[in-house]
């Protein structure tokens, strides 16, 4: 990006120059006094050479050039081609002078290295004069070059094979020696030294290292020449030494480096008659680097396709500093990402700004991702992110077995497990994660079957399931000493608590029954039924009781119990059945609230709030019971059945009856007629509707004691299950008690539908949002 950035400024930046400055490109490259940039084929050669100035080095940037009659003055000490464009100076690149035409010659005293040309010129048109030294480094004659002075040839081509030497000329690197056509004349020719490269590889501390670069001395003693080499400072852990004979060999630098900084290397040779020469090379040092992938990999199922992961790589400087390895800013670095072992049938790249990991899984097993970088003398590995693939047939049970003993939290793995085989949680145990996202959710079990299958929580075992759902095909038993928490989870199945502890919060729902027996305790628990809202697809009987207790059960702290609405002619949910003895402590409460809302009207009929078959709630707390709202059709009754209640707080409240087309019915009874209530005080209020529900306590633990009529009036004395109301069943609940409007039965349920439509589409929204698990 930040290249672009600079690409656009200079695109810019010449547009100016062209459009408006009157300045030409010869003029903009001359600016720099020590450098001449050839950046055009016109003019030729020659014409660019008029305006050198004081340049001392000719670059040709451009393509090709013609020569013209070209005297290259003695002041260029450096005739390059060169590579250089927006982007930057890339250094040198094979040029070429001449178009078969023209003439190239070199001014008195010259004393000039000429690389990367190809010279295409007639023949004997480039000219080396008598007192002229010329090195040729990497350049191309398309015809016989005339020598009268003295010439070094490194890695050049004689197209033709031939030259014409009447001076001193040796070859060196890989070029052929040409036919000679001249008489040479023989002249010492001084000492020189050639390199194989001039730049070195990139070192970094604690790393070992290891280069090597070729040399070849040249002149007449180049085999009596002796070579000395040397690194400054000496204490930087690298060693450097040669190998070969006096004029031709290599200098090896290896150690591994303690410091990081520059370090110089010199190569010197040095003969007898001759000026000793060198060639010093630089070495960076640089600090160790550090590579970190951030981010996990989710498991995948054999087979499962759609996958696809990301990670982020991120390096770590010298300075400390942790950097986007998108962020990183050197050119020469290479990033590479590996997925072992084989076989997994997925990919692993870096693509963009993060590794991505994707394909179709084909082996089931544990592979690891990790990136490589190559950069600054160093290859640096990064940490590993996991990658689990399961068949996609384990079972609950098999999972559980190859856990640690000592974990107390698992993120379930496979996201799916369509069997428990009657798994036992175990106790260390403290959290089981479907994921740690809300709504996004684990799978136990499947929907082939109902209650098949069994998830067991024993004696010892404190867990909850957070953002799992348990499928319709398994039975949650709690034993005796157990205890089980549902968050933001849903349990399709059935619950069976046997002396165990139940809890949910609001974020969690069942669909089925929770039963509580003999020993058990609900605590702080917001049961809230979707048994009509929500389905896992199994086929199973509608379910008319959100809580069943039986024996002897505890409800501490604050609970709440909510049943889902009716529809049609079914009625809503009854939330709580009492078979045995519920105990609400002081200090608790327990509220039970009937199916049948008044913003959401599928039901005619409300659902009661606590329905006593023969049982008793008791205990120093309160119990709130509620009827649900019924839609054309009677409210719910809080209490109803036949039993007692000796709680020392109550408060009973009947279902509305709202008309939503036909006409409002019977609001729903605060207590039933055979319920005996002991409670002082009790508050009650019968539902609203056609008539109102009744508000009053018709028997006490005493029937022989006078009972409030629900006017602040008195009455006299009744026999338990002495019915009081003088209404008909007509009255009290109208045709449609016994024969309610079923969904899609003609006309009338049609239009009952389309007004219920648009009445109550905001409020259904509202509704769904409330019933978060789906």
């Amino acid at each position: 990006m930040k290249r672009w950035k600079t690409f656009a400024a200079c695109v810019l930046c010449l547009c100016m120059i062209a459009a408006g400055s009157g300045i030409s490109m010869q003029e903009v490259h001359a600016a720099d006094e020590k450098v001449l940039e050839i950046t055009d084929n016109y003019p030729d050669l020659d014409g660019w050479l008029t305006g050198i100035g004081s340049a001392d080095t000719v670059k040709i940037t451009c393509t090709a050039v013609g020569a013209g009659e070209t005297v290259l003055p003695a002041q260029v000490t450096l005739l390059s081609g060169w590579d250089k464009s927006f982007f930057g100076d890339n250094g040198p690149a094979t040029r070429q002078i001449g178009y078969n035409s023209g003439s190239f010659t070199f001014a008195e005293d010259s004393d000039v290295t000429v690389q990367y040309i190809e010279f295409n010129m007639p023949e004997k048109s480039i000219t080396v004069p008598a007192g002229v030294s010329v090195v040729f480094d990497n350049c191309t004659f398309s015809s016989t070059i005339v020598n009268n002075g003295t010439a070094t040839f490194n890695d050049c081509i004689f197209s033709n094979g031939k030259i014409e030497n009447n001076g001193s000329a040796q070859y060196t690197g890989g070029t052929k020696e040409p036919e000679n056509t001249g008489t040479p004349i023989p002249s010492h020719i001084p000492l020189g030294m050639n390199l194989t490269g001039d730049i070195l590889e990139e070192a970094a501390v604690g790393t070992e290292y290891f280069s090597e670069i070729g040399y070849e001395v040249t002149g007449t003693n180049k085999d009596s020449a002796q070579i000395a080499a040397s690194v400054s400072p000496a204490d930087c852990g690298i060693t450097v030494r040669t190998e070969g004979t006096a004029g031709k060999g290599s200098v090896i630098l290896s150690g591994t480096p303690v410091k990081a900084g520059n370090v110089k290397v010199t190569l010197t040779a040095e003969a007898d008659g001759d000026t000793p020469v060198s060639k010093e090379l630089s070495l960076v040092i640089n600090e160790r680097m550090e590579l970190r992938l951030d981010g996990t990999l989710d498991c995948v199922t054999k087979g499962q396709s759609g996958y696809q992961e990301y990670l982020k790589v991120y390096v770590r400087t010298a300075d400390e500093k942790e950097i986007d390895y998108y962020d990183y800013d050197s050119d020469s670095a290479e990033l590479q990402v590996r997925l072992t072992p084989e076989g997994s049938g997925m990919t692993a790249y870096y693509l963009y700004d993060g590794i991505v990991v994707s394909g179709t899984p084909e082996k089931a097993g544990t592979y690891q991702v990790t990136a490589v970088l190559k950069d600054k003398g160093q290859t640096v590995v990064s940490n590993s992110a996991e990658l689990r693939i399961y068949r996609g047939d384990e079972t609950l049970k098999e999972q559980f077995e190859g856990l640690d003993e000592n974990v107390s939290e698992w993120d379930m793995e496979p996201y799916e497990i369509w069997t428990s085989d009657n798994a036992v949680v175990p106790t260390n145990l403290e959290t089981i994660y479907g994921s740690h996202e809300s709504g996004l959710y684990g799978i136990i079990g499947n929907n082939k079957s109902v209650a098949s299958d069994t998830l067991v929580i024993p004696a010892g075992c404190d867990v909850t399931f957070e953002n799992i759902k348990i499928y319709s095909s398994v039975k949650i038993i709690v034993e005796k000493g157990g205890s089980l928490t549902l968050r933001d989870s849903v349990a399709y199945g059935p619950i069976e608590v046997n002396g165990g502890t139940f809890s949910m919060d609001h974020y969690a729902a069942i669909t089925d029954t929770l039963t509580l027996n003999d020993g058990s305790v609900l605590k702080d628990a917001q049961v809230i039924s979707n048994a009509r809202f929500l389905t896992d697809g199994a086929k199973k009987d509608d379910v008319g009781t959100v809580v069943i207790i039986n024996g002897t059960v505890t409800a501490s702290g604050t609970n709440y119990i909510e049943g889902d609405c009716g529809s049609g002619d079914l009625a809503g949910q009854t939330a709580l059945q009492v078979n045995g003895t519920l105990v609400i402590p002081s200090g608790s409460s327990l509220t039970a609230a009937g199916g049948g809302d008044e913003t959401y009207a599928p039901g005619h009929t409300g659902g009661i709030g606590v329905y006593l078959n023969g049982g008793t709630v008791s205990g120093g707390g309160k119990l709130v019971a509620i009827g649900g709202v019924g839609n054309d059709g009677p409210g719910g009754d809080a209490i109803a059945g036949k039993g007692r209640i000796e709680t020392n707080e109550l408060e009973c409240i009947g279902g509305d009856s709202q008309k939503i087309i036909d006409r409002e019915y019977a609001g729903g009874d605060a207590v039933g007629e055979e319920v005996i209530v002991t409670t002082a005080d009790p508050v009650l209020k019968g539902g609203s509707g056609d008539p109102d529900g009744t508000a009053f306590v018709t028997m006490t633990e005493d029937p022989g004691d006078r009972i409030p009529d629900g006017n602040g009036n008195t009455s006299g004395s009744r026999e338990p299950g002495e019915n009081t109301d003088s209404r008909t069943d007509e009255d009290k609940y109208g045709e449609k008690a016994e024969a309610a409007v079923k969904t899609g039965d003609g006309a009338e349920t049609l239009s009952w539908f389309l007004t219920l439509a648009a009445a109550g589409m905001v409020s259904a929204a509202l509704f769904a949002a409330r019933r978060k698990i789906g």
